[in-house]
């Protein structure tokens, strides 16, 4: 029994925020992680 899939709405703003921080050079891996989840979860 496979969950069904979690939809996280993620304004465009935030999107770019988001994008911006992973562009942005060295951070806490916690941090990349999360950002990296929300921009997947944003776009299934």
């Amino acid at each position: 029994m496979a969950r069904p899939a979690l939809r996280i709405e993620v304004t465009p703003k935030d999107q770019k925020e988001l994008r911006k921080l992973l562009s942005g050079g060295v951070q806490p891996v916690r941090v990349v992680l999360r950002a990296l989840a929300l921009l997947q979860l944003a776009q299934a």
